[in-house]
């Protein structure tokens, strides 16, 4: 984006070279300092959706028709109602330190030693089976279909990286103090989504069929008409690859060891929506009636409900039928959400 400085990261043992020499991924890394723009081939990135040329994550896409519109979607995975095979998505966790133009440092690295243990990734008892929260969620929303079927979208082991430090440049990131005392971070929409992400992505030789997985500590990211603020964020980056064109998806939170609410709904939104590009008919929110959006983000409309996993904070999800206005619903025992908060489809808004 212009008028945002670009990063690049810096090397601070031999190996790394040689790995890069050698073509085995740009490891280890330990700090981002200024450096000129990178190459043209790689500045085409911010864009969502995917080509139909472009390598990226496996898919599957269908559609649903309300009121008169045919409404195209696209998930994560094979379709559960045509064929309902398994699919495991390889993943790499890159946390974060961050560090502001006032001297606070914000590291996540600490923080993601839990989520390899998590509920994003180790099995528990949920109402469709002994599985991964997003498989659980996705056998769930589909259970018409999935109940008897090897239908799962799971992730891989991830790959945990060293963590990253960021300086913040003053004119892209801030922080605040919060109600405990405690120093919270700020940062650019454009900065930090559209600069940080993909040239991470870049680096450390990411590969398009992985989805990146950033952890910041402490920070939010200002919506892009500057409103404050996202806790999360998932997003789909157009950039050349070696191999082509590709499409690299993310997704993004601040975690603590044993809070991951947000990842957990970051995670469940980017299986249901990896390319952010899921519109449906506008929906009203449940719980205030305001008109809240046209997209399908399986977390936004129960944000307010959160359960306890393997002693990790995780978030409720609303399911494909409720966006889709399915009665009954397709969902496990006809429920539109994982808790049974949701009890019919989504009231309509202009």
């Amino acid at each position: 984006m212009a008028g945002f400085s670009r990063l690049c990261l810096r090397f601070v043992a031999a190996a790394a070279a040689a790995a890069l020499a050698t073509g085995g991924g740009a490891r280890p890394i330990s700090q981002w300092l200024p450096t000129p723009e990178m190459s043209a081939a790689n500045k085409s990135y911010g864009a969502l959706g995917v080509s139909g040329s472009a390598t990226t994550i496996p898919f599957w896409k269908s559609s649903f028709t309300y009121g008169g519109t045919t409404y195209p979607f696209t998930m994560v995975g094979t379709n559960p109602i045509t064929t309902g095979r398994s699919t495991t998505v390889s993943n790499e966790i890159v946390p974060l330190k961050l560090v502001f133009a006032d001297g606070t440092k914000l590291d996540a690295g600490p923080e993601v030693s839990g989520l390899p243990g998590s509920p994003l990734y180790v099995n528990a008892p949920y109402a469709a089976g002994n599985t991964q929260y997003g498989d659980a969620l996705m056998r769930s929303e589909f259970w018409k279909y999935a109940a008897n079927e090897n239908y799962h979208v799971l992730l891989a082991p991830p790959v945990v990286e060293a963590t990253i430090e960021v300086t913040v440049p003053a004119a892209d990131g801030y922080t605040t103090t919060g109600a405990n005392g405690s120093k919270i971070g700020i940062v650019t929409f454009a900065w930090f989504i559209h600069t940080i992400e993909p040239e991470i992505i870049t680096q450390l030789g990411i590969q398009p069929a992985t989805l990146a997985i950033f952890a910041t500590k402490s920070t939010k990211v200002l919506e892009q008409g500057g409103y404050c603020c996202f806790r999360g964020y998932h997003a789909a980056l157009n950039m050349s690859a070696p191999s082509g064109p590709a499409t690299f998806t993310t997704a993004w939170a601040s975690v603590t060891s044993q809070a991951i609410e947000t990842m957990s709904h970051e995670i469940a939104e980017w299986m249901n929506d990896p390319f952010y590009t899921n519109n449906v008919p506008g929906w009203r929110n449940p719980v205030s009636g305001g008109c809240a959006g046209h997209q399908l983000e399986v977390g936004d409309p129960v944000t307010w409900y959160e359960f306890t996993v393997g002693g990790f904070n995780v978030q409720d999800e609303a399911f494909y039928s409720w966006f889709s206005r399915d009665a009954p619903s397709i969902g496990i025992n006809d429920t539109y959400d994982l808790l049974g908060k949701l009890t019919a489809p989504a009231k309509v808004c202009p």
